[in-house]
């Protein structure tokens, strides 16, 4: 293991390394740095035209923030690039990925003003065909070539709660697109292809991670959990959560039928204890000291109580006999009222 720092020319002392990547023989590492003071992003990465042989037949490219497109020799020197594109990109926009074909001649770049383009090396002056209307919002999202490289997959930015990040594939000779697919409510960001089980995963602004996989053509991976096949039962593991219904045995073995809970609520209504209907509140006028359904009804209940049913009403008329004598009230021919109703001896 081993730490590398690299200092900056400019003042400050360090930079930041925004990316890095090694060369396919691994004797070679490069590194994006962005400098705080000029506040310029540099991406670099390294490429070999074949397996086999050195490095100097190598290329390092690198796409910087004013949307120049560099390419030099991986073995240098370094003073000047030995190709070079201005305006390859929208300036002020950062080149997310630089992706090279086998053959070391085609070169595809995602820019971060919503494009994909194809360069050939060999005729360097004008992108070969280019794909607009790619949305892009982070500086991360890169470019793949199916294994076969006659497809070029790259993921798509939305806002959020304004639809799906999407899996674009297009042709690689026309960049037409062949297939899209829908990810998930948030940006895709990575993609990547495996060749060898031949499944496409995605990583997203969300935080989550997508696999894609053919049933037929990808081999395990995903297909390990995803299309096993679900275990076979016994006949003697079969379990059942219905109600078994047996008319015809014995009491002892009987189950009661299921009821529903409509029955047992009426039934519950019929009993008096369980189901015990309060007292209703009063309307109207008061009566027998109830004013209402708050504290004061139990007080005035204690208070004043309503006699009029446990008294005499005959004793109720004799309390006023001596008044009726003394200022008698007479009708008629002089028949007093208290003697024609039998309740006076005058």
């Amino acid at each position: 293991k081993q730490v590398i720092v690299h200092k900056s020319k400019e003042r400050g002392g360090r930079s930041s390394i925004t990316a890095a990547s090694y060369s396919l023989d691994g004797k070679w590492i490069a590194g994006g740095e962005f400098d705080g003071f000029v506040i310029r992003r540099e991406m670099w990465l390294f490429d070999r035209a074949e397996e086999v042989g050195t490095v100097d037949r190598g290329v390092a490219s690198r796409a910087c923030q004013d949307g120049t497109f560099n390419l030099w020799p991986a073995t240098g020197p370094y003073l000047r690039p030995s190709h070079s594109i201005e305006k390859a990109h929208v300036s002020g926009t950062e080149t997310s990925s630089i992706l090279w074909s086998v053959n070391h001649q085609t070169v595809v770049t995602r820019g971060g003003d919503d494009t994909v383009k194809v360069w050939d090396v060999r005729n360097f002056k004008a992108p070969v065909r280019v794909a607009n209307e790619l949305p892009i919002n982070n500086p991360e999202t890169n470019v793949v070539f199916s294994p076969d490289e006659r497809l070029i997959v790259t993921g798509t930015a939305v806002k959020k709660g304004e639809g799906y990040g999407k899996l674009v594939m297009m042709d690689r000779e026309t960049l037409e697109i062949k297939r899209t697919m829908n990810v998930t409510k948030s940006s895709v960001v990575r993609v990547l292809w495996h060749s060898k089980i031949n499944q496409i995963i995605t990583g997203n602004a969300d935080g989550s991670v997508m696999i894609f996989y053919d049933p037929a053509r990808s081999v395990r991976g995903a297909k390990l959990c995803v299309v096993k096949a679900s275990k076979l039962r016994a006949v003697d593991e079969y379990e059942t959560d219905r109600a078994i219904i047996t008319p015809h045995a014995l009491p002892m073995f009987r189950d009661n039928k299921p009821r529903t809970m409509k029955r047992k609520r009426e039934k519950l209504r019929k009993d008096p204890i369980a189901s015990h209907r309060p007292e209703l509140p009063m309307s109207g006028p008061g009566k027998g000291g109830k004013v209402g359904t708050n504290i004061t009804q139990h007080i005035m209940k204690d208070l004043i109580k309503d006699t009029t049913r446990d008294e005499d009403p005959r004793a109720a008329l004799l309390k006023f006999a001596e008044a009726a004598e003394q200022d008698p009230m007479w009708t008629g021919k002089g028949a007093c009222l208290w003697r024609r109703g039998g309740l006076c001896d005058c």
